[in-house]
């Protein structure tokens, strides 16, 4: 072929170059030789291989200026080992002694500057990904036949140029991720790109899956307002927040890593296209046992992101009372993940803020450098006796009736067993497509399913990532669609996300009865975290404004002793109680207050999806991780002066009748509740945002501020067993004989004996039998 020949065709060898110079090679299964015949002259063919083309590059970069002298007729194979062709590759007499003739297709080569050859490299974001390459190739007269081979994995056999040239630059955007995400999806391979038969798979958006998770969904940051408090009701300033909040995003228990490591290792023998990751699936990098019910990395983003949205939103509180550990209480359950959620929340809380300068000798004449955050006072009380916040494990009743009980968790277990046998054998029978044997076949239980959906959740939670074992609860659905595109529409994902709304709502089932309102008997363990908010709020509203003291006199205990440090004497008032638990501290409070029962429609096994569609309790997004609820608590600023509180304390007291004289007048006031940061009408309070203290307050005692908490927690009664069974006939026997034997025995005794006054508890029976 002459150099006129060669230059005639340099356009389109230029482009073909420059749209393979995106690209590295990459490992393939099979090639797809193609040819065209030559023009003329001796149609030398050859093979670029790996060393033959680093030198081909290298030329150009030494010489770059020296065009070709005469064009080589050359066959050009993406091979596993080869280097990418690109506009510098230039010919050699040494390329033709090394090569070896596969194919007969012609390709120019020329050189081109070192600078032009790097600035094809950085190509517009629109052009790099494999369809745009495969249409260049088209456009530009390369024949359709021509294909990119693409692997089993379903990853093209030319890799990013990047990887090799440019260090990973963030100019090139990463082609085989994009191919892989969309044919992984069922969708179709691009044009000239040939696919590797794989199962169809139909998976929703990440979006929608993260909110449908149960306790295991991370919180909803992107959709949380932003912005200064400025609904303040006219007449009205805020004189205290209230927060109970859920620890961060967390790390698997112990148990279950080891449970998903053992899953794992039996699935690393799967061979379905697309699901390779699996045989190399870190388990113990990436949820170690050691790191069991930790705080992750996302748990101390969730909090510190909270923290500064409440900064901004509560900006003229914090001006007003700058830090002071007599104004702001941090209590938090004694887990690490807690605490470390309260200090993780303080540093948003109070960034740029330091301990106050109060401008006295002391305070300006610190020696050395003062702290980058402001230091807080944390305190717990330890497991067992913290009655807020760790409550169930302070409460034997309910570990003894409630928890783990049969007709508790009976709701939960009549739901899985209407659709996750049959997702298990689903999944076995896709999985083990191609096993070369019975043995090499999968056996995926009920319990492997539960164990999928958890990784599903905690690679969402912690890692933002749907690409891994969630897809594996969406494998082999079929679709409404021909050709298998899961990607666009609600339609073809339909079958997907009634999967996941299943888990979902199986976990509710279990949360319900469990923590939430499904047994009466939980109520009672969110009434200290009750009665902790009415004395709070009293304190608040009748405080005197110009010491920031209770107006209300106090004795004085100890008149005779010296040197007393005062710590129990006329205590402040909180500007902020922020306490720091569990999922079920959430719940358990959210059920003292009656928040989602409020139709009084139980939630049963065998409700419509209708029914399950509009029902109150969801997980999701009542207790995501990092959930919250907050009080704000507003004092009419017309009675912040002490004679003017005089006179309302006194009027109030004349005007109060007999039999109520001796109750202490309920404080004015208006209080409002915030879910996840966002408003929510409290249950009694006639549908407005901002409520009446004493309406509210009233609503809190008849809930059972004042419980008896150790009494109730103490008082162990075995629950009632299933009607209709054999256990309750005996149960019912047995209680019958017992009876007769008492009355027969110590009749006198029982007559003559007062009997002792049990306290009013909450019965442990599920609402629903």
């Amino acid at each position: 072929m002459s150099v006129a020949q060669g230059q005639e065709k340099s356009p389109q060898s230029r482009t073909l170059s420059r749209t393979l110079s995106r690209f590295s090679p990459g490992p393939t299964t099979s090639t797809t030789p193609t040819t065209r015949a030559t023009s003329t002259g001796t149609g030398t063919t050859a093979v670029l291989l790996p060393s033959v083309a680093l030198i081909l590059a290298l030329s150009c970069f030494f010489s770059p200026f020296i065009p070709v002298q005469a064009a080589v007729s050359a066959s050009v194979v993406v091979d596993a080992a080869a280097l990418p062709l690109s506009s510098a590759a230039c010919g050699s007499p040494l390329l033709i002694e090394r090569a070896r003739t596969l194919t007969t297709t012609d390709h120019g080569l020329n050189c081109t500057p070192h600078s032009q050859f790097l600035a094809s490299l950085v190509e517009p974001k629109a052009k790099t990904n494999a369809n745009a390459a495969a249409l260049d190739l088209q456009e530009e007269g390369v024949s359709p036949e021509s294909t990119i081979v693409i692997d089993r994995t379903g990853v093209p056999a030319i890799d990013i140029l990047k990887e090799r040239w440019m260090g990973g630059s963030e100019d090139l955007i990463d082609v085989r991720s994009k191919v892989v995400s969309d044919l992984s999806l069922g969708g179709e391979a691009p044009p000239g790109v040939q696919q590797s038969p794989s199962p169809m798979f139909s998976l929703p958006p990440l979006n929608w899956i993260r909110t449908h998770l149960g306790t295991k969904s991370p919180y909803p940051h992107e959709s949380r307002p932003v912005g200064p408090l400025k609904d303040t009701p006219e007449g009205y300033e805020l004189v205290q927040l209230h927060l109970i909040c859920r620890h961060g995003t967390r790390y698997p228990s112990a148990s279950k890593s080891v449970g998903f490591k053992k899953l794992a290792d039996r699935l690393k023998g799967v061979k379905l296209p697309g699901f390779e990751w699996i045989k190399d699936w870190p388990s113990d990098t990436v949820y170690p046992p050691t790191r069991g019910n930790l705080l992750s990395v996302q748990g101390d983003a969730d909090l510190y992101q909270i923290g500064r949205r409440f900064s901004i939103r509560y900006k003229t509180l914090l001006d007003k009372y700058p830090y002071d550990a007599s104004l702001y209480q941090f209590t938090t359950s004694a887990k690490s993940r807690c605490s470390q959620s309260a200090y993780g929340f303080s540093v948003g809380f109070f960034e740029g803020r330091l301990a106050a300068d109060f401008g006295s000798d002391t305070e300006t004449g610190v020696i050395g450098v003062r702290p980058l955050v402001q230091p807080i006072d944390i305190s717990m009380l330890p497991i067992g006796l913290d009655k807020e916040l760790a409550v169930k494990y302070a409460c034997p009743r309910w570990l003894e009736n409630v928890n783990n009980q049969p007709g508790v968790v009976r709701e939960s277990k009549q739901f899985e067993s209407q659709f996750a046998p049959a997702l298990a054998d689903h999944l076995s029978a896709v999985l083990s497509v191609g096993a070369e044997s019975p043995a090499a076949k999968f056996n995926i239980t009920v319990k492997d399913v539960g164990d999928i959906q958890n990784l599903c959740g905690f690679e969402i939670a912690m890692r933002n990532n749907d690409k891994t074992w969630c897809r594996l609860l969406g494998l082999g659905l079929s679709s409404s669609s021909e050709g298998g595109d899961y990607r666009n529409d609600e339609v073809k994902d339909s079958e997907a996300k009634d999967v996941f709304r299943k888990y979902e709502i199986m976990g509710d089932l279990d949360d319900y009865y469990t923590h939430g309102p499904g047994v009466p008997f939980n109520r009672h363990l969110g009434c200290k975290l009750g009665t902790s908010l009415v004395e709070a709020v009293e304190l608040a509203l009748t405080e005197d404004s110009t010491s920031g003291r209770v107006s209300i006199p106090k004795e004085d205990k100890y008149p005779n002793t010296f040197g007393s440090d005062g710590d129990d004497e006329e205590p402040r008032t909180y500007r902020a109680l922020l306490k720091f638990g569990h999922s079920e501290t959430i719940l358990f409070f959210s059920s003292f207050l009656g928040l989602y029962n409020q139709k009084g429609v139980p939630l049963t096994a065998d409700m419509t999806s209708e029914q399950y569609a509009e029902r109150e309790f969801q997980t999701s997004k009542v207790s995501p991780f990092a959930a919250n609820i907050a009080f704000e608590v507003y004092r009419p600023i017309a009675e912040t002066s002490p004679s003017t509180r005089k006179s309302r304390r006194r009027l109030d007291t004349e005007t109060a009748s007999p039999a109520d004289s001796n109750i202490k007048s309920t404080p004015r006031g208006l209080i409002r509740l915030l879910v996840n940061e966002v408003p929510m009408v409290l249950p009694g309070c006639g549908g407005e945002y901002f409520c009446e203290w004493p309406t509210f307050k009233e609503v809190l005692q008849r809930a059972g501020t004042g419980c008896d908490f150790d009494g109730c927690c103490s008082t162990l009664t075995k629950p009632t067993p299933p009607p209709g069974t054999e256990v309750e006939a005996k149960s019912k026997a047995k209680a019958a004989f017992l009876a007769a034997v008492r009355r027969f025995r110590h009749q006198t005794v029982l007559n003559s004996e007062a009997k002792p006054q049990l306290p009013d508890c909450l019965a442990v029976d599920p609402v629903v039998k």
